[in-house]
């Protein structure tokens, strides 16, 4: 009976060991202890004799406010801080109102718009200028 060396048998249990070995050697060769260094700025220390510490939720004493916007946008001003009285009515914060202000404008430039060709009939409409009859009697004095 004669005994062989297998590649399956006895190849890739030895490859995995050498593979296990490299691995722990590139792992213990990169390994360098941390320098210890002092911070920039020395920690904040509590003025008070005694400390209380704690983690939760702080919640006001009579209820917690929820607050909506019938539209959302982007906040633009914050009109209170923490910790101030506000009364009824008193606005908390902006929200930025740009694209609101450009949807009034082209409504009612469309309406504008309505209103002068709804009014054809007359020689000189109420907005000077928007009705393409008056443009062309304007553009006829001009040559003439």
């Amino acid at each position: 009976m004669t005994r062989f060396f297998s590649a399956t048998r006895h190849g890739i249990p030895l490859l995995a060991l050498a593979m296990l070995g490299f691995a722990g050697w590139s792992v213990a060769s990169k390994y360098q202890p941390r320098v210890v260094t002092s911070p920039p700025i020395a920690a904040p220390t509590s003025p008070y004799g005694d400390d209380v510490a704690g983690s939760g939720i702080i919640e006001p004493a009579s209820e917690v406010i929820a607050l909506a916007t019938e539209r959302g946008g982007v906040v633009t001003r914050i009109a209170v801080v923490a910790g101030d009285l506000v009364k009824a009515g008193q606005p908390l914060f902006s929200i930025d109102d740009r694209n609101y202000r450009a949807t009034v404008a082209q409504d009612e430039a469309t309406v504008a718009s309505a209103n002068c060709f709804g009014r054809r009939d007359r020689p000189e409409p109420d907005l000077a200028g928007c009705c393409h009859r008056t443009g062309t009697r304007q553009s006829r004095r001009r040559r003439g």
